[in-house]
């Protein structure tokens, strides 16, 4: 009985992969282990994730691949959750030029990137984190729980910053890297 429930799960995966689908949704409850991971990229970044749970657990993804790529993540555990993120971006002059005619830049010209990576294992907990690649970069982390979480980041263009992290132990951390437009 569940070997059928698992083949046509891998069905519609194949199904949806195949018709390009701009949005995608996943809930998954489970008393037994869980492993997701999802990639995407287009002209402006990359971003991949990858988590995996053990015992009792909910794990919920939303994926939409629009203007930009934008994907919430959200995994909340009683055994073991791992986790790890990356994702990547470039802001672009795309949208100078049609507001003054007087730039000669090129189009498409790189004027800042960003990258952020975050990895860790939770004895117990919750880990929830949203991204967006597109015109602008973010990308967004909490965690709560007990365990350890590694987190980096840098931006390069006219100015560069670069930071990195390590949390062990009982924890909450509330991570943003934000890089182009508003926040």
């Amino acid at each position: 009985m569940k070997g059928s429930y698992i083949i046509a799960g891998l069905i519609f995966l194949l199904i949806a992969g195949l018709a390009g689908a701009e949005y995608h949704a996943t809930t998954i409850s489970s008393d037994g282990s869980v492993m997701l991971s999802s990639a995407g990229s287009d002209e402006n970044g990359s971003m991949a994730s990858r988590v995996m749970a053990l015992d009792s657990a909910k794990v919920s993804r939303t994926s939409e691949n629009g203007r930009e790529i934008n994907e919430d993540l959200s995994v909340s555990g009683t055994g073991p959750v791992l986790f790890t993120e990356f994702a990547s971006g470039a802001v672009k002059n795309s949208d100078i030029r049609s507001r003054c005619a007087f730039l000669d830049e090129t189009d498409g010209k790189i004027l800042a990137e960003a990258s952020s990576v975050i990895s860790g294992i939770l004895q117990h907990g919750e880990f929830d984190s949203s991204r967006t690649v597109g015109q602008s970069f973010s990308d967004m982390m909490a965690t709560n729980g007990s365990g350890m979480v590694f987190i980096g980041s840098q931006m390069n263009g006219n100015r560069s910053m670069i930071s990195q992290g390590f949390v062990s132990g009982n924890m909450t951390i509330r991570d943003l890297l934000k890089n182009g437009g508003k926040i």
